[in-house]
């Protein structure tokens, strides 16, 4: 979604701070019941499961999502406790 929005340069920008550690990606197995109970409970938007599994990994991780995706994770954000990056 980055290269979409953005570009490929700014895409090339995140994925180098990714490997600088800049951003931090941590999930795992024990996210994947909540990431499916989201994607069932917000069947309708779709959420899918991609957008329900990084919501589920940012609740485990201090609740931060870095998106530009406001229409899915602006619904969700409250009741998952996200702070939806940038503002």
């Amino acid at each position: 979604m980055i290269e979409e929005r953005l570009g490929n340069k700014v895409m090339d920008l995140f994925l180098s701070d990714l490997m600088t550690g800049a951003y931090m990606l941590d999930c795992g197995e024990d996210e994947l019941p909540r990431a499916r109970k989201l994607a069932a409970k917000y069947a309708d938007l779709p959420l899918g499961f991609t957008d329900a599994a990084v919501a589920a990994c940012a609740e485990a991780n201090g609740g931060r999502v870095l998106t530009l995706d406001f229409r899915d994770f602006s619904v969700i954000s409250k009741e998952a406790g996200l702070t939806i990056l940038p503002e």
